[in-house]
Order: C-alpha cells, then sequence, then structure tokens
C-alpha cells in the first residue's frame, strides 16, 4: 500500500499542477479583457462584453457603469434619424430602474422600421406601427419619426381642422389632399418634412411646424399666417 501511494503522489501533483495552470490562464485571459477593455471601444462594447463573463468579480457592476453613456448616446443617434442604431443600444436597457422609457423608444424605432418598409401602404401593420407612434407621443418626442422626409406621408394622412374652421385632408394612398377654405393652386405638390413645395419651382407653398402626434401649425406663404391643425 505504501509503494501505490507514494506512485499516486506524481500524478495528483501533475494533476494539481495542470488545474493551478488552467486557473492562472483563465484569471489572466479575464484580467486581460477587462484592462483592455477599460482602455477603448465603445459602452456598447464594453457592456456586452462585461455582461457577457456573467457576474465574474465586479463585471455586473462594470457593465451597469456603462447605461448611461449608452442611454445618451442611443438617444443622440435617435435625434440624428439613425433609428436601427438607436434601437440597437436601447434593447438592453429597459431592464435597468430609472430607464423605463427605453422600451418606448425602442417600440417607436420598432414602428418606424414598419413604415419604412411598407412605403406609401396602408396595411393593418402600419396601421398598428402608426397607433405606436400616436401613444408613444404621451411618453417620448417622436417628432424625428413623424416628420422624416420619406415618413410624412404617414403622419399627414387623414383629417385635421383648424381653429378657423379650414380642413385639411390628405389620402396618401391617392395622393390627393384639399383644403377646403383656401385656394390651392392647381399643380403637382411635393410633401417635404418641413411643408409642402410647387413640385415644378420648388417653391414651398406652406410650412409645417411638428407641436404633438396629433397637432401641427401650417403657415401659409401667401399671407405669412399661422393656424393649428388638429388631427380628427
Amino acid at each position: 500500500m505504501g509503494f501505490l501511494t507514494r506512485c499516486k503522489r506524481p500524478f495528483l501533483f501533475a494533476f494539481l499542477l495542470q488545474f493551478c495552470n488552467m486557473l492562472f490562464s483563465f484569471f489572466l485571459k479575464t484580467f486581460l479583457i477587462l484592462f483592455e477593455k477599460q482602455q477603448v471601444g465603445s459602452p456598447f462594447t464594453k457592456y456586452k462584453l462585461y455582461n457577457n463573463l456573467g457576474g465574474f468579480l465586479d463585471s455586473s457592476r462594470q457593465a451597469q457603469a456603462q447605461i448611461p453613456e449608452i442611454y445618451d448616446t442611443a438617444l443622440e443617434h435617435y435625434g440624428e434619424n439613425r433609428f436601427s442604431a438607436a434601437m440597437e443600444w436601447l434593447e438592453i436597457i429597459p431592464d435597468y430602474e430609472n430607464y423605463e422609457d427605453a422600451f418606448v423608444y425602442v417600440e417607436a424605432c420598432k414602428a418606424h422600421t414598419v413604415l419604412s418598409e411598407n412605403y406609401y401602404k396602408m396595411t393593418r401593420e402600419v396601421q398598428n406601427a402608426l397607433e405606436m407612434l400616436e401613444w408613444s407621443d404621451q411618453y417620448i418626442d417622436v417628432e424625428p419619426i413623424c416628420m422624416d422626409r420619406y415618413l410624412i406621408d404617414y403622419f399627414l394622412d387623414g383629417t385635421w381642422v383648424a381653429v378657423d374652421g379650414d380642413v385639411f385632408e390628405y389620402a396618401m394612398e391617392n395622393n390627393e389632399f384639399d383644403f377646403w377654405c383656401r385656394y390651392v393652386p392647381s399643380g403637382k405638390y411635393n410633401f417635404e418634412s418641413d411643408g409642402m413645395y410647387y413640385a415644378s419651382s420648388g417653391t414651398r407653398f406652406a410650412a409645417w411646424d411638428y407641436i404633438s402626434y396629433n397637432e401641427i401649425v401650417i403657415t401659409f406663404e401667401s399671407d405669412g399666417r399661422s393656424y393649428h391643425y388638429y388631427r380628427q
């Protein structure tokens, strides 16, 4: 028995040595990752790497420390009409306290994606996206999406009534519009994010300013007068 015991010791020593080497290698790699990401990389990249460590050492705290900068950067993307980038950054935030509106931004960005993929089509999916924007307007600023030059037609579609009784109607799918109480010269018009223009000359007929999802101010270039219009 003594001889067998003595024979086991070298194998046990070798096993422990190998285990220590593996453990040291793991700690070293982890340290290098943490050190490197402290020096370089976006807060979003840092967050993902820290979060993927699964709570090792203080990785959870380090991941959460990136959230304020991720949130601020995501809103910058949102304000610059970079909605896909904003959504990618914001999707990780709703799980954290005091960032509940991140969920609303994500849903608004998803609505933008739907509208972009169904241009000039009033499908059920599009209607749901527009309803989501109307709901989101209670909590966040959806002006960047509503006034996007490629999506302005979706925002304006429908009937708007002014305080003076005038009515502005726009049927996006038929590309037809009318002001009940105002003369509009015949011809083709283009709708842009800042107003409607004569297609032939590029001169602006009227400017609009976003107030909320259901309210705009239209200023007519002919007399410079402005009117509040409300969605019906």
